[in-house]
């Protein structure tokens, strides 16, 4: 239900023991709009959000992403049409390499 005011959003992925290949599910991350340092390793230079094929991101972790992504933007917290320079090269997400596990 849609009360009209920002609830706080954290939500953590279960781990299925299952190596699907997804960062987030593998690793059991929090997902939350204000982990904008994380939020940005999805996100290309030119603000667009790279896609799963590509992040190797399940369909529900994709979805995760993508609403904290928004909610981030339409709170300011996020740019919508570039991605800064402090959050330039600097991630877990390689284009030529795909998303690496962390921790391992």
């Amino acid at each position: 239900v849609h009360t009209g005011h920002q609830a706080e959003a954290v939500v953590s992925t279960q781990s299925t023991g299952k190596e699907d290949g997804c960062v987030v599910c593998n690793n059991n991350l929090s997902i939350s709009y204000k982990d904008v340092s994380l939020l940005y390793q999805f996100v290309t230079n030119s603000g667009q959000m790279i896609g799963p094929h590509q992040t190797g991101l399940c369909q529900l972790s994709h979805l995760m992403i993508a609403n904290s992504i928004k909610t981030a933007r339409e709170l300011g917290l996020m740019a919508i049409d570039y991605k800064p320079i402090e959050y330039q090269d600097n991630g877990v997400f390689n284009t030529t390499e795909g998303i690496k596990d962390v921790g391992h």
